[in-house]
């Protein structure tokens, strides 16, 4: 008899086989999804981490264009504009200007880009029409949009490229 109630808590005391394979599903199940989970939050970083560095980016550009002389921000490069002539209300004075960086946020010279972790950041000018919402002919233009559009990679091609916008208003002092 006692042998009987051994052999009887043997079997209790071990798990089944269904019992198993019960438990190795569901951890299974659980572990796919906390991976997927983990895979979420690291592109998730990732694309935070580009976010924070194209806004540095976008202040040390704005902080740039702050030391120049207003009627300066319609050159392609208002940095090296001496004495520009004053800045009327039309678009054809306005051009384009291009800053590159690297990976580390640091502005390089255009022809020290290279395909990996370069960002391009072209600042698009358009002059904003007086509160009036009138613009007669030859005013002077008092404030300007700036906008700030970010492209990664520059230079990969087959890569797609990563574009964020930043609007900005900027007026004469």
């Amino acid at each position: 008899m006692e042998m009987k109630t051994t052999a009887l808590r043997l079997r209790h005391a071990a798990f089944t086989l269904v019992e198993t394979v019960l438990a190795i599903a569901l951890l299974s199940v659980a572990l796919l999804g906390i991976s997927s989970v983990l895979v979420t939050a690291l592109s998730t970083s990732g694309a935070n981490d580009r976010d924070t560095l194209m806004v540095s980016m976008s202040e040390h550009i704005l902080a740039e264009l702050k030391l120049v002389p207003f009627d300066a921000l319609g050159a392609a490069a208002p940095l090296d504009e001496p004495s520009p002539p004053p800045l009327l209300l039309t678009s054809s004075q306005l051009q384009d200007s291009v800053y590159y960086f690297n990976s580390d946020g640091q502005q390089i010279a255009a022809d020290r880009v290279q395909a990996d972790g370069a960002y391009r950041c072209t600042v698009k000018k358009a002059p904003l029409p007086t509160e009036s919402g009138t613009a007669a002919a030859g005013q002077r233009c008092e404030m300007l949009r700036l906008t700030l559009l970010f492209q990664t990679p520059v230079a990969a091609p087959e890569t797609p490229l990563t574009v964020r916008t930043l609007t900005v208003r900027l007026a004469r002092r």
